[in-house]
């Protein structure tokens, strides 16, 4: 996880951006999501807090139509001259889902556009793979996810989706790829542990 840290006078924000970032991924996606809401209230101006928001709603399937989320994007939209190269790309991923009812079909070929500008990003190669899972498109989900574990081998998060793409491609000896998948999450994320 080698994704700059935004600036902030405040190291309360720096921190709670820091924890938010760190609950994604070891995929305690309600912990980050709180991080960042927290992060965007203690300092309005931060538009990677805002961004985070938008992210850490969507995964967890929030309203698109609610007020925090539009809101968190619009406010990310406002202060997008602050956000870097790959995060402004992110925010424009990110806008068909908030602005289009959920559509996760043209954020995914954002996506892949953005993955192909930073090869190297295990983030945009696991965001890529929750939203080829969600369209249906499971063996490049199942692709982009082993891609983000092999950028990133702690990577709690994008080892969940080589479990559940793993299981719904099917096919041979399912069982054991599937522990095994699941022992790498389970393995770098305490919060996999607990809940399991």
């Amino acid at each position: 996880m080698a994704l700059p840290l935004p600036k902030s006078s405040n190291p309360l924000v720096v921190a709670a951006y820091k924890a938010g970032m760190q609950n994604l991924h070891d995929a305690d996606w309600n912990t980050a999501a709180a991080s960042f809401h927290r992060a965007a209230e203690l300092d309005p101006g931060m538009a990677a807090a805002h961004l985070r928001v938008v992210l850490a709603d969507i995964g967890l399937a929030y309203d698109p139509s609610g007020k925090t989320l539009v809101d968190a994007y619009n406010h990310a939209f406002s202060l997008r001259a602050d956000l870097d190269e790959r995060d402004q790309g992110l925010l424009d991923a990110l806008e068909p889902i908030v602005r289009d009812s959920f559509n996760f079909v043209e954020s995914a070929s954002r996506l892949v556009r953005l993955r192909d500008r930073f090869p190297l990003d295990a983030e945009l190669c696991g965001l890529l793979a929750n939203h080829q899972t969600l369209n249906g498109h499971l063996d490049e989900a199942l692709e982009n996810s082993k891609k983000a574990v092999e950028l990133d081998p702690t990577y709690a998060d994008a080892w969940q989706l080589v479990s559940a793409n793993t299981l719904a491609t099917g096919g041979g000896r399912l069982e054991p790829r599937i522990r095994l998948a699941w022992w790498g999450c389970s393995r770098h994320s305490p919060h996999a542990r607990r809940t399991r």
